[in-house]
């Protein structure tokens, strides 16, 4: 059975590479209420990801087939999709003959990664409110860490804090590696281990290499919201965070996040500090295709801001709200709901026009 699954595995490998899931979705947004069908063409989770913050109540299902990817160029050119949106997730052996079709071009994901200073004081300084009052909620709850290499510990944080953690954050996109890719990295790491009372209650599994401190998973005992609420998961950031200071590490890195600016580990990582940097481990490239109206693209991006990757580095594509002018009110607006170290700036659609305009950010502190 081994051998047959392994066969299997090599054929679908190769066959993603030429074919992909095209499904056409048509459903009534969120806030406006507004009918919006959008393709997918893609072999990965984005649709699956992004059709509940998309569509309020069930979307329809149009159509579904397999096509055959080198054949997408034909159909985007000759108009033949009837849809506001096409959103085409493609291996990265596609992107010359992609990236002059398309309106925007992505990842999948980017990488948040801390600064280090060298001095405690100075990094608390970076963080949001929230994070920096993380150490009241440790001095009141009395929460300890400390650092283990004992495989024990490690059968405890996967079982009863890494996977139930996952499976509650992330629902039916959860990624559960086996325990023997867990394995593979604590041989060339350790756990970072969150305590109450000598009892863990959180904890992540973290790297080390040279200048570089690596989380690269997080768990909470059994998910228990109670344990959250006491800053376990919080504390997590914070020791790791001290202990990068204490062993004069300089980058923290955050691992990925998900593009969408309204996803709320990405908000969550900004928090902390991080600069927002391109994945440097990509597997395809995430393709946008306005074929709609320019008030039904200014619409979605406007609930769906997101990153992309432009001449002048990264930047955010977002929409104005129909009939709304790039006033200089409306730019620092957008400024400062969207700002973060690493982003260059704006690329923003408006109902009026099909051309975006691009608004470059001041460089200035994230946090006052």
């Amino acid at each position: 059975m081994k051998v047959l699954a392994k066969i299997k595995q090599t054929l679908y490998t190769k066959a993603i590479r030429y074919i992909a899931h095209a499904t056409w979705v048509e459903g009534r947004l969120k806030e406006s209420g507004q009918t919006f069908r959008i393709l997918f063409v893609e072999n990965s989770e984005v649709m699956r990801y992004l059709l509940p913050r998309m569509y309020a109540g069930e979307p329809r299902i149009l159509r579904r087939r397999r096509i055959w990817i080198p054949s997408l160029p034909k159909l985007l050119s000759r108009g033949a999709l009837p849809v506001d949106l096409c959103i085409a997730v493609l291996p990265l052996a596609y992107d010359p003959q992609f990236r002059g079709l398309c309106d925007f071009r992505g990842q999948e994901f980017v990488r948040q990664i801390v600064d280090v200073p060298p001095y405690w004081e100075e990094l608390k300084g970076k963080l949001h409110r929230t994070p920096r009052g993380t150490g009241r909620l440790i001095r009141k709850h009395g929460l300890t860490y400390r650092v283990s290499k004992e495989p024990k510990d490690l059968q405890f944080f996967y079982h009863r804090m890494f996977v139930p953690h996952t499976r509650k954050q992330y629902g039916n996109l959860a990624r559960i590696e086996p325990f023997e890719e867990m394995e593979r990295i604590f041989g060339k790491g350790f756990l970072l281990l969150v305590e109450e009372g000598g009892r863990p209650i959180a904890g992540s599994l973290c790297m080390m290499d040279q200048d570089v401190l690596t989380y690269r998973r997080m768990g909470v005992l059994d998910a228990d919201e109670a344990h959250i609420q006491k800053g376990g998961q919080m504390a997590v950031y914070y020791f790791s965070l001290q202990l990068a200071v204490e062993r004069r590490i300089k980058k923290f890195d955050l691992m990925k996040s998900r593009s969408f600016l309204n996803d709320g580990v990405y908000q969550h990582k900004l928090k902390w500090g991080a600069v927002t940097v391109p994945d440097d481990e990509p597997e395809s490239w995430v393709y946008f295709f306005n074929r709609g109206s320019p008030e039904k693209a200014a619409l979605f991006f406007r609930q769906n801001p997101v990153v992309v990757h432009t001449r002048n580095g990264l930047k955010v594509v977002s929409g104005l709200e129909d009939g709304t002018e790039l006033s200089p009110e409306v730019t620092s607006e957008l400024t400062e709901r969207f700002y973060a170290p690493g982003l260059e700036g704006l690329v923003v659609l408006s109902s009026r026009s099909a051309t975006p305009v691009e608004v470059d950010f001041q460089k200035k502190g994230l946090f006052p």
